[in-house]
C-alpha cells in the first residue's frame, strides 16, 4: 500500500490538507518531496498534484507571482 512521501500516511489517512499545532510542520518535508517528483511513484504523483491543487499556492513575490500567471496560460491554451 502506498504512502503520502510527505505524512507517510496511507492515501486516504493523508494528514497534509490540515495544518496547526494539532498537526506537526511538514514545510521541509514538503519541499523535499516537490523537489524530487522524479522519484515518486505515478499513485503518488497524482497525491500530490491533488494536493497542489487543494493547496492553491499563491506568493507575496510579484516575480513569482508573474511566473504562475504565465504557466496557467500556458497550460490553458494546450487544453
Amino acid at each position: 500500500m502506498e504512502k503520502c512521501p510527505i505524512c507517510k500516511y496511507i492515501f486516504s489517512k493523508c494528514q497534509c490538507r490540515f495544518s496547526g499545532s494539532a498537526h506537526s510542520n511538514k514545510t521541509k518535508a514538503r519541499r523535499v518531496v516537490t523537489d524530487h517528483l522524479y522519484l515518486l511513484s505515478a499513485c503518488q504523483l497524482k497525491h500530490i498534484i491533488g494536493l497542489q491543487r487543494f493547496w492553491q499556492t499563491s506568493y507575496n513575490d510579484e516575480e513569482m507571482s508573474q511566473l504562475l500567471k504565465e504557466l496557467e496560460k500556458d497550460v490553458k491554451e494546450i487544453i
